[in-house]
């Protein structure tokens, strides 16, 4: 399946395309040389699968289209015309980042998994706290964790987007109002 970059696209799947991330894989602090070794398609896969890690993360704002499929555009953009710069880098990131070296580290068989990263507690109380069974790191949130890994480049980027949720609630995002068109 090709990659679908159309901003505030019902059917996007990505917010580079290949070519985008070829050009920004340089510019990143790891050495680009495994990323310019892979095919089309294995590019297009891991970046598919960073949009979609993505979209876990609690941003601010709201999509601004309402059949839109991916995170952004956000109602704090300016112009709702455009995936920010630093998003895209993000993606990018964490494609070659986190999720081809997930790809690259796994095993094949199911015996292969590290029975000490079985995830034990779930407490979605605070930001996000996972707890595995077995493991020494298992302490603090989602955000700890990220700044204490190689992920620090997708916090700093990211910064100005993310949300924190302390008390009260948000508001679903089919009860706000949104923009029935893109215009691409």
């Amino acid at each position: 399946m090709s990659l679908i970059v159309r901003v505030g696209g019902a059917e996007s799947n990505s917010f580079v395309t290949v070519a985008e991330a070829d050009e920004i894989i340089p510019l990143l602090p790891d050495d680009s040389a495994a990323w310019e070794d892979l095919e089309e398609p294995q590019k297009e896969y891991r970046l598919r699968l960073a949009c979609n890690l993505m979209s876990t993360l609690n941003l601010r704002g709201r999509r601004v289209y309402c059949s839109q499929a991916l995170a952004f555009p956000r109602t704090p953009q300016n112009n709702y015309r455009i995936i920010p710069q630093e998003v895209k880098e993000t993606q990018v990131f964490l494609s070659y980042s986190v999720v081809h070296r997930g790809l690259a580290g796994r095993g094949t068989n199911v015996s292969d998994i590290d029975p000490g990263a079985r995830v034990s507690q779930i407490n979605l109380g605070g930001l996000l706290s996972v707890s595995f069974a077995g493991s020494a790191s298992s302490k603090g949130n989602q955000l700890d964790k990220i700044i204490r890994s190689g992920q620090f480049p997708t916090y700093l980027t990211m910064t100005s987007w993310f949300a924190q949720v302390r008390g009260g609630s948000v508001p679903n995002e089919s009860e706000v109002e949104c923009l029935t068109t893109t215009t691409t």
